[in-house]
């Protein structure tokens, strides 16, 4: 009897054609239960006597007719238990497949704002921008809806600006009532602010060092000028480079543009020359980005993340190479604030161990990263997590939900 199991379960239709046969009062309990190794279908019921059994084997039953019939129900009972279970899982993709759906128009129709209102009707008015969309795409004489601006109002330019005044009086001729030629009096005036731009402007400063000669023994000698940082560079100035840099850096300007830039200004510069000089800048100030470094490790909490991005005609790789900029920063309570970048040609976790965990003074503190495992290898760190990142897990779940709601996915 090891080897028997119960089948599925019978239909009532089943269940009925074998009281039929078999009387509950006279065999007692009645199963039916599949032989495996015999591969035979057998109805095992209990006599009065609890150890008692007996089987019937219902494919060598002499009773063709009602073989025939119970096979047939049988077969179709399992069919339809199949046809449910496969109907479910079904139901079950379709709905996957939507929520998929509702999050992938959200990311193109929606708003990119985590930032929800709490209220008591907020489930049901909150993103409406996949439906409002379709409509006004659908319906554009429609008006767009007005944005509500938080601390609406002009500002107050800043008071370090310095100011010119300049002021307007009427002339002496027409300083008459125009009523009654009374002559008018000034009592009062209006002050109106208006930002002006002042062009940057371009100069050449000549350093001129003058050469000392002795007439006696002919030794020469030579005033001292400024260092320069690139030697032998007639561009760079330090002003020079630094707008060079901000443009760069900050204010993610190409080269290309900022040659465009120059050029306009009669300057004769190519990318090629800003981009030499930002390269030699950037080995001048090596000593510098260690120390920046050993003060960032000192400290007690680092943010870290990494991006992707493209490296054209980098030696030995592809231009379709995929690299990575890695970032460490201070905590936002730090008194020393100060944000590193390292290039690295790949993502692996070798490189955020090698830049914290240098030796045996390298970073112990909390570090806060996104999931990538790859911070798992570094010793001696407290791993915390980017509350943005989790709050975004969120965020997205509590929109589609809305989303597939309010569209009737559900």
């Amino acid at each position: 009897m090891s080897n028997r199991h119960p089948l599925l379960e019978i239909s009532d239709e089943e269940a009925d054609y074998l009281d039929s046969i078999f009387n509950p009062q006279f065999h007692g309990e009645v199963r039916l239960e599949m032989n495996e190794a015999a591969g035979q279908l057998t109805v095992n019921w209990f006599d009065s006597s609890p150890m008692s059994h007996s089987i019937f084997n219902i494919e060598t039953h002499a009773d063709k007719a009602w073989l025939s019939s119970f096979t047939r129900l049988h077969e179709e009972n399992v069919k339809n238990k199949l046809l449910a279970d496969s109907g479910k899982k079904l139901e079950l993709e379709n709905q996957h497949l939507k929520e998929q759906v509702a999050a992938l128009n959200r990311k193109i129709f929606g708003t990119s704002s985590e930032q929800s209102t709490p209220s008591p009707t907020n489930e049901a008015v909150i993103d409406n921008n996949l439906s409002s969309g379709l409509e006004r795409a659908i319906n554009p004489q429609d008006k767009k809806p007005k944005l509500i601006v938080s601390n609406a109002g002009r500002k107050a330019l800043p008071a370090n600006l310095p100011r010119e005044r300049v002021e307007y009086k009427l002339p002496p001729e027409k300083q008459f009532c125009e009523c009654c030629s009374g002559k008018l009096h000034e009592f009062g005036e209006e002050l109106t602010e208006k930002l002006n731009v002042i062009p940057a402007q371009f100069k050449v400063t000549q350093h001129v060092r003058k050469k000392y000669l002795c007439r006696h023994c002919d030794k020469f000698t030579m005033a001292e000028g400024p260092k320069s940082l690139i030697p032998g560079s007639s561009y760079a100035s330090p002003e020079f480079l630094a707008t060079i840099a901000t443009n760069r850096f900050q204010l993610s300007l190409p080269y290309c543009r900022q040659e465009a830039s120059f050029n306009q200004a009669g300057l004769p510069f190519n990318r090629t020359t800003l981009a030499n000089l930002m390269i030699s800048s950037a080995d001048k100030m090596t000593a510098l980005y260690e120390v920046m470094k050993d003060e960032l490790r000192s400290q007690h909490i680092i943010h870290a993340d990494e991006t992707s991005f493209q490296v054209l005609k980098e030696v030995g790789r592809p231009p379709q190479s995929t690299s990575y900029l890695w970032q460490y920063r201070s905590g936002s309570q730090a008194t020393n604030k100060i944000v590193v970048f390292e290039y690295q040609p790949t993502r692996s976790g070798n490189h955020p161990t090698n830049f914290l965990a240098v030796d045996e003074n390298g970073f112990k503190g909390y570090l806060c990263t996104v999931g990538y495992a790859g911070y798992n290898k570094i010793p001696g760190v407290v791993r915390v997590g980017c509350m943005a990142h989790i709050r975004r897990k969120f965020d997205e779940v509590r929109i589609t939900a809305i989303v597939t709601d309010q569209n009737g996915l559900s």
